[in-house]
């Protein structure tokens, strides 16, 4: 299986791993074997367990970018990033993306609007 939006090394790597927690060996077993961090073999094996949980976005039937805007006001009028991908129930590095932007000034919106 080859994962989307992975390096193909990456998706190997993931499979391999997952192979291995089937096999009963831990994270952190899996993690000394391969190059890849604890935190991250954690995540896999809790999407292969569990499986992914649709956001908001996708439950609404939007695309990201037209959710910019709406992050953009929340983020100007001072809401965090954290706090904000919460509220929302939206990926918290797409929020904290967006934030980085409009505090760039990439993005206009918000207070600036």
């Amino acid at each position: 299986m080859s994962y989307e939006k992975m390096t193909s090394e990456a998706s190997d790597y993931r499979e391999v791993a997952e192979d291995m927690l089937a096999a009963g060996l831990t994270c952190m077993q899996v993690s000394q074997i391969l190059p890849v961090k604890r935190r991250t073999v954690i995540d896999w094996g809790h999407l292969k367990t569990h499986g992914r949980k649709e956001n908001f976005l996708e439950r609404m039937g939007l695309e990201r970018e037209a959710f910019k805007p709406i992050v953009v006001a929340f983020i100007g009028s001072g809401w965090g990033y954290r706090s904000l991908s919460k509220f929302l129930d939206l990926n918290l590095w797409f929020v904290r993306d967006v934030a980085r932007d409009y505090r760039r000034g990439a993005l206009k919106g918000g207070h600036d609007a």
